[in-house]
């Protein structure tokens, strides 16, 4: 295997998936990425068995063939030397020399391409075109809500549903305290999908979408796949592949209220510093701060007590519908959703300090965020 591409396209390339490789005593080829020819291009994959990622650079290929090295070691190396392109080859002693072309001053000791495990590609899937800045925003407002243990399985997921009867497409995560659920729209969904899709397959989709494209490609759009039990992500010459989550997602649509005693508004800044600020005398472990409406005074206060710490609370002037209420909430999970909102003012929805609590931005309806309250 022999090949000259430029240092951007490779450092992108192994920007994308050289991280995903991780040490591992029963199979050290996973420490390693496959870099194979094709034609005018040169494909970079990587996978730990349950995620799979492959990148695809424009390359002049003199040799084709197929090689695997140390993924970690070969993206420092690239990231050192600022020579504008890189000539890549493999020798008889079974080593990847890199260089510039006039000298070869790096070898890499690697491995056979055919140890390495075969990473499958998605065939006849449903294929659902996505604005590729949306899908970012939309996955930075729903992950964070999923499971972070594994428990229930299914609920360190994110549920991916989209209906070809609405043209919606539904993300939603919850790890039975709060739950995150997000509604777009998209153009054409030729069937009906579902899937429950690993938080961790999610979160490498959002570095792929942050980190941009090689230089010369532009894409405002990106593609998700789906299969019987394996998801799939297309953003330019970048793919990612991996198994769903098996079980089944909870009707969490039956926890979202559909009418509140007592609907508040008020300032989206206004409300996250008072809750920042009684959280410094929520007790440690508990992170519970109390959340009271007045109507008569339309006040909404936010208070907190620590016996080794002090006391807290706040009231703000808000605009109230309906009766007084009080709730008591998770403080992290209460900053949690109100970072997810980018409106300049939030509702609000209670109905007693026994049901769930909903946060909305106003105006923004395809957002929802729930908590569950802490039971005194």
């Amino acid at each position: 295997m022999r090949f000259t591409c430029t240092r951007e396209n490779l450092k992108h390339a192994l920007l994308v998936t050289a991280h995903l490789s991780s040490k591992n005593i029963t199979l050290p080829i996973l420490n390693n990425i496959l870099i194979k020819t094709d034609g005018g291009r040169v494909v970079f994959s990587v996978t730990n068995l349950e995620l799979a990622l492959r990148a695809t650079v424009r390359a002049k290929v003199e040799t084709e063939g197929a090689f695997t090295v140390p993924a970690r070691v070969l993206a420092d190396v690239v990231q050192l030397h600022e020579d504008p392109q890189f000539e890549l080859s493999v020798n008889k002693n079974s080593e990847l020399e890199l260089g510039n072309g006039k000298k070869k001053a790096v070898k890499i000791k690697g491995m056979a391409a055919d140890e390495y495990p075969i990473i499958p590609a998605i065939e006849n899937g449903v294929r659902v075109e996505v604005d590729a800045v949306l899908l970012r925003e939309t996955l930075g407002q729903i992950v964070f809500a999923t499971a972070k243990n594994e428990i229930r399985p299914e609920l360190s997921g994110v549920f991916v549903a989209a209906s070809s009867e609405d043209g919606k497409l539904i993300f939603a995560a919850t790890d039975s305290f709060r739950l995150a659920e997000k509604k777009m729209t998209v153009k054409q969904i030729g069937k009906s999908v579902h899937a429950i899709v690993p938080s961790r397959a999610l979160f490498e989709v959002m570095r792929v979408l942050g980190g941009g494209l090689p230089v010369g490609e532009e894409e405002a759009k990106c593609t998700l796949v789906f299969s019987e039990n394996q998801f799939g992500f297309e953003y330019g010459s970048t793919t990612l592949v991996t198994r769903c989550v098996e079980g089944k997602f909870p009707d969490y649509t039956q926890i979202i209220p559909a009418q509140f005693k007592t609907r508040v508004t008020l300032p989206h800044a206004e409300l996250v510093k008072n809750i920042k600020a009684a959280s410094l005398f929520a007790t440690t472990g508990m992170n519970a701060v109390t959340v009271s409406v007045n109507a008569q005074n339309k006040e909404l206060s936010v208070s907190s007590a620590n016996a080794q710490v002090g006391e807290y609370q706040s009231n703000t002037e808000v605009e109230i519908e309906g009766e007084d209420n009080m709730i008591v909430l998770n403080h992290r999970y209460l900053l949690d959703g109100l970072g997810a909102l980018e409106t300049e003012n939030v509702f609000v929805g209670l109905n007693s300090n026994s049901a769930p609590c909903l946060l909305r931005g106003v105006g923004e309806n395809d957002y929802t965020y729930i908590i569950m309250p802490i039971k005194q």
